[in-house]
């Protein structure tokens, strides 16, 4: 745990922050999603989980490096969270899941480029993976950061979800039922998104 203080006997309004550990890695995470991770910051994130090298460091870790407003980071983001590996093996359910968040953390338009493959792959997904990983995979990489442009229907990742369903209709129903309730909760977004621009 660390401190950061500012005292003195001769001022009443002295103060002492303390940062603890989730604290100071969600620090980072959205230095490294607002595109601010430099070198030198990264470099620090590194040697602060070397140091004390928990669960939650060595995650936060792979949120950050995920969050990164870059394309190539998306991509490998996105490749690992597909392939629930990395280049030291097969991620954990905890690994795997810090990497998504991070992915998922961009703006609409940076991640729209991933909605093709997206869909192209959730079935060899969960046919090829334990239920865990290929819900954790599914869920994690699904396009649920959408800016409302237009009406709610004629958002495109919700049209993808609603043809892919249709499609699909053999589809394995703990499939269908992740991707139901993926679409329901972006259409909700979605709506909160249009009733927020009526009621200006």
């Amino acid at each position: 745990m660390k401190s950061l203080t500012r005292s003195s006997a001769s001022r009443p309004n002295a103060y002492q922050v303390t940062v603890d550990e989730q604290l100071l890695w969600n620090s980072y995470i959205a230095l490294a999603a607002a595109g601010k991770l430099d070198a030198t910051a990264e470099a620090a994130m590194h040697e602060a989980a070397q140091q004390n090298p928990t669960s939650v460091a060595l995650n936060a870790v792979r949120t950050a490096l995920a969050a990164r407003p870059d394309p190539e980071a998306k991509m490998h983001a996105f490749d690992t969270v597909l392939m629930a590996r990395d280049e030291k093996g097969q991620l954990s359910n905890d690994a795997l899941s810090a990497t998504a968040l991070g992915f998922s953390m961009g703006s609409a338009a940076l991640l729209a480029p991933f909605e093709e493959r997206f869909w192209a792959a959730i079935l060899p997904v969960f046919e090829s993976m334990s239920m865990e990983f290929s819900t954790r995979v599914i869920e994690g990489l699904y396009p649920a950061h959408q800016d409302l442009d237009g009406s709610v229907e004629q958002n495109q990742a919700l049209s993808a979800a609603t043809a892919w369903l249709e499609e699909n209709a053999q589809a394995p129903s703990a499939l269908k039922r992740i991707l139901l309730e993926e679409r329901a909760e972006l259409e909700r977004s979605l709506n909160a998104q249009a009733f927020s621009r009526t009621s200006r």
